[in-house]
């Protein structure tokens, strides 16, 4: 295999990773000569709305592609120029400017420490809202029709029995899907708990 079958199938390999990367709509590698180097250096060129991570893109031919010539400069394009038997215009693509993309400013981070382990927490859904049954001093608020309407947490589980009752006559088992088409907000809530109080999916 001569050096231009061996840059071709690198290319077409480069190529092929990358477009495996969602992000990645299209894209187009070709070769350029330096004058530094006895290797070309290779340019990919990627038409990407979101453009990825330049580290995730390297990453991802780390160890697939030589080190040596590794892809180092990424072009952005709105898309890439064909020629008229519909290949990739590489003539064309070496002229476009150069605007090359590279990692975003990283974000701040901010981190408010870990949550508490309470030893006795609910582990699921039907354990939370007993406990708030039991032990919550708040309320709930609805508003509706301009109207304020509240009601405790221990109310909204007693509701939501008398509902699941009411499903489970109706031959509803846990693991049916239930649909809730309900007008007033205060009758949504405790439609979605019964539902959940008998395993079923609102």
């Amino acid at each position: 295999m001569d050096g231009q079958e061996y840059l071709q199938q690198i290319k077409k390999k480069v190529a092929s990773i990358l477009l495996q990367n969602l992000l990645i709509e299209d894209c187009a590698v070709i070769a350029r000569e330096i004058k530094s180097s006895p290797l070309p250096e290779l340019v990919v060129y990627i038409v990407s709305s979101q453009p990825p991570l330049l580290k995730q893109l390297q990453s991802c031919l780390h160890g697939v592609i030589p080190d040596s010539i590794l892809p180092k400069t990424y072009v952005l394009v709105s898309q890439l120029p064909l020629n008229s038997i519909g290949e990739v215009d590489e003539q064309a693509l070496a002229n476009v400017p150069v605007r090359i993309c590279s990692d975003p400013v990283k974000l701040a981070f901010s981190n408010g420490g870990s949550l508490p382990i309470i030893a006795d927490a609910p582990t699921t859904l039907v354990e939370l809202l007993q406990r708030a049954a039991q032990k919550a001093t708040g309320k709930i608020i609805y508003l509706d029709t301009g109207k304020e309407i509240v009601q405790s947490y221990a109310q909204l589980l007693a509701e939501a029995e008398r509902i699941l009752f009411g499903l489970r006559k109706l031959k509803l088992q846990a693991g049916d899907k239930v649909i809730l088409q309900l007008e007033s907000n205060c009758d949504l809530l405790p439609a979605f708990w019964g539902c959940v109080l008998g395993g079923l999916f609102p």
